[in-house]
């Protein structure tokens, strides 16, 4: 008896434990006035492994606990909480980093020169066509090695503290491209050199946040006990992530308080439905440097076929514009970048014979499925164009996250997917070499082996100018082949019942850290 009340009370004691270590988090939740940022682009993370950093998901995740070696600040200049100088020396064609002292992982273990340069010569290893990285001296020899990651590129050197990264040729503003979150450093005695997969149990972060908690819809993050800052940083202490339906994010269950943000897309709602919000939240636009893609799959009949798929694509286009009173459009390079052209410029370039295809979709029968964050406007042009065409549509299955709709869309049990993404106005011949780069985005896997774009993407530029020319003649492609169809050019918003936290917002930056939207709540 005395045993079973002893169990009794060890378990009243534990719960008692657990009951007040949740009450602290709460209270201290309520105590520091946690800033919270509703993301309705897409679902939650599923990887910390940098290389995953390119997917959309992964991303805000990643810019909160890593640090890269480079940064873009709230003011929209270059920073770095590693490097305490860096420079491009454009007639030595060669990079040089000098990292700061008594740099801290989360764990207080220390940050080297050895991890930031080794966050390089991953991406090497990993995607050697990647631009810029494909133009550090001795990438093709240090990949023929055995084990390459236990080495460097003769083009990358590392002595003390300080890096050098020589290039084959010029390349333009090069320090933007190791902003990315797929450069982001983390301990290289972390990564098995033999598979490049991460082995830590607990992978030890350099950024400003580490994970405090988090459940089924939403992630909290605290200031790291290590935070590497740069000197006019400011930040909360606490930052709370919520993923949300785009709709249910302006209900006021979400929006409670005067500390929210909804970071959403013009995508995602009809005029009407964002005039309504406009009426409830202070919003700040983003400017239109954004476009949405319709995807459809090659190797699903009769889209093997580019007359089908430009078809489809066409008629989409068309059903866009009637159902939702915004024009259309098809170019990759949007009007704020060298290279837009009209719909009208890019048919006019078109053969006739690849319109033909109606008695191909008339009555054939595809598969479709698509997941959460998929924009409504999207999935009822995609069912009222199939509907005009003839085209019977098995489905459609809802996904649990893009993860499982993209391995779906490669393994042909689905046609159509949406995608979203934008070019930096400083290099947008840069990034569309990186969107298509091989083995970067999975849902991109058609384009890996499509010799025709690759080797017109390679010609894009050439110690360091633009070939207008073969910028053209990528955006024509890309249109005739149809394997990828913008039909969008679209601003991303903030929203907030605080109009100061709007306001402040860092205009100069598409897609600023999430710390910068709240930089005074410190």
């Amino acid at each position: 008896m005395k045993k079973a009340y002893l169990k009794f009370g060890i378990g009243i004691t534990a719960l008692l434990f657990v009951t007040d270590v949740i009450a602290k988090r709460i209270n201290k939740e309520k105590d520091l006035n946690v800033a919270t940022l509703v993301i309705t682009e897409t679902g939650k993370y599923v990887s910390l492994d940098p290389l995953d950093g390119d997917s959309s998901q992964n991303l805000p995740v990643a810019r909160m606990v890593y640090s890269t070696p480079v940064e873009i600040t709230a003011d929209n200049t270059l920073g770095s909480r590693l490097l305490k100088s860096f420079e491009y020396d454009q007639s030595a064609k060669t990079i040089r980093w000098v990292v700061k002292d008594n740099l801290k992982y989360s764990d207080g273990s220390v940050i080297s020169a050895d991890d930031i340069a080794f966050s390089v010569s991953r991406m090497a290893f990993t995607r050697p066509k990647f631009p810029l990285i494909k133009l550090i001296e001795g990438i093709d020899t240090w990949l023929t090695q055995q084990t390459p990651l236990k080495s460097y590129p003769s083009g990358i050197s590392v002595s003390g503290n300080k890096i050098e990264i020589k290039l084959k040729e010029d390349y333009p503003h090069p320090m933007f491209r190791f902003c990315l979150e797929i450069f982001s450093v983390i301990p290289r005695k972390c990564v098995n050199p033999a598979t490049n997969k991460i082995e830590c149990e607990k992978t030890p972060t350099s950024g400003l946040y580490q994970i405090a908690s988090e459940n089924g819809d939403s992630v909290i993050f605290e200031k790291s006990k290590e935070p590497n800052t740069i000197d006019t940083e400011k930040s909360p202490a606490l930052i709370k992530f919520i993923y949300a339906d785009a709709k249910t994010a302006f209900e006021d269950s979400v929006n409670k308080n005067n500390t929210t943000i909804v970071l959403s897309s013009e995508s995602k709602f009809s005029p009407t439905e964002l005039n309504s919000i406009q009426g409830k939240f202070e919003i700040s636009y983003t400017p239109a440097a954004w476009f949405t893609v319709l995807q459809i799959n090659p190797e699903v009949p009769p889209f093997n076929s580019p007359g089908c798929r430009l078809l489809f694509a066409d008629r989409f286009r068309q059903n866009f514009e009637e159902l939702y009173k915004v024009p259309a459009e098809a170019s990759i390079f949007t009007k704020l970048v060298p290279g837009y052209k009209t719909i009208e410029e890019l048919k006019s370039s078109l053969d006739s014979n690849q319109k033909i295809c109606l008695e191909q979709l008339n009555g054939a029968k595809v598969p479709w499925g698509f997941e959460g964050s998929t924009p409504n406007i999207f999935v009822e042009t995609i069912l009222k164009t199939a509907k005009d065409l003839g085209l019977t549509i098995d489905g459609p299955k809802k996904f649990s996250n893009k993860k499982e709709e993209v391995e779906a869309f490669l393994s042909n049990q689905t046609t159509f997917a949406y995608a979203r993404t934008g070019f930096w106005a400083m290099d947008p011949t840069g990034d569309i070499q990186m969107l298509f780069t091989p083995n970067l985005h999975k849902g991109l896997k058609h384009f890996w082996n499509d010799l025709k774009l690759q080797s017109q993407l390679q010609k894009i530029v050439s110690e360091g100018k633009v070939n207008d020319q073969i910028v053209d003649s990528v955006n024509n492609y890309l249109f005739a082949d149809s394997k990828l169809s913008v039909y969008s050019h679209i601003r991303r918003f903030y929203a907030s019942k605080n109009k100061d936290l709007v306001l402040k917002r860092p205009q100069g930056i598409t897609s600023p850290s999430p710390w910068h939207l709240f930089g005074d709540m410190e």
